[in-house]
């Protein structure tokens, strides 16, 4: 294992972020710089910097990039019509490299010896956060917990998360009407009820409280969406 003293994380404030940060201090015995990139998704993603003190970060980086995301990444993409594979319009995959820039930018200034991101083993945005950070500063460490660690599914980080006192949201996935408003009943607003297994976007509700969470929930399970289907409800943290 690489001697690492220092490490600047992609660090959202979600559940697997979060999860890093204190892998990252135990695994590497080393000090966690965060980096919090506002790109316009849509969240106040303030919050992230009292969950990064409350895992005793000491150097957190929060920056508005929007106006740079649009000048600089997002108005060329129009402009070239890029578009992936022939098919697929370009979305967060195209907001990669301007963290991975200012991951390398953060960790020349702070001194860090590596960088780190949460995406998993298996997907392409590991790629494009790596190639990213090696094409402005070769030989630099990349460490990617997914690749790493034993931390195998959601149960397992929640575990973890446990074990290490590190807040996380709750969450359930239900099959009827009365376990789900069991569970709002109980729960912390506001909240995100998912109707599983339909596209992105589609059956998603923000609930800032009970009246509308219950309505939700009726709605789905009485048909709505025209499917038979599980529902998720979880408590929304930054991030998740």
């Amino acid at each position: 294992m690489a001697d690492i003293k220092k490490v600047v994380l992609a660090y959202s404030g979600g559940l697997d972020t979060s999860v890093i940060v204190k892998w990252l201090q135990e695994t590497y015995h080393c000090e966690v710089v965060t980096f919090t990139a506002d790109l316009g998704q849509g969240e106040e993603v303030e919050p992230a910097r009292a969950k990064a003190e409350a895992l005793g970060v000491k150097e957190i980086y929060i920056e508005d990039l929007r106006e740079e995301f649009v000048r600089d990444f997002v108005f060329p993409m129009f402009r070239a019509n890029a578009v992936y594979e022939g098919e697929y319009l370009l979305g967060t995959s195209i907001a990669r490299p301007l963290i991975a820039k200012r991951l390398i930018e953060i960790a020349n200034q702070t001194g860090a010896d590596a960088i780190s991101h949460g995406a998993t083993g298996k997907g392409n945005d590991q790629v494009r956060f790596e190639l990213g950070a090696y094409a402005l500063k070769p030989g630099v460490e990349v460490i990617a917990p997914w690749r790493e660690w034993d931390l195998s599914s959601r149960e397992s980080l929640m575990d973890y998360c446990e074990k290490h006192n590190i807040p996380t949201a709750k969450f359930g996935i239900f099959i009827n009407t009365d376990d789900a408003i069991q569970f709002i009943n109980k729960a912390k607003y506001p909240l995100v009820i998912k109707a599983d297994g339909l596209a992105s976007g589609k059956g998603v509700y923000i609930c800032e409280e009970h009246k509308e969470a219950e309505l939700a929930i009726k709605e789905i399970f009485a048909g709505k969406f025209g499917v038979a289907k599980n529902v998720l409800i979880e408590e929304f943290l930054v991030g998740e």
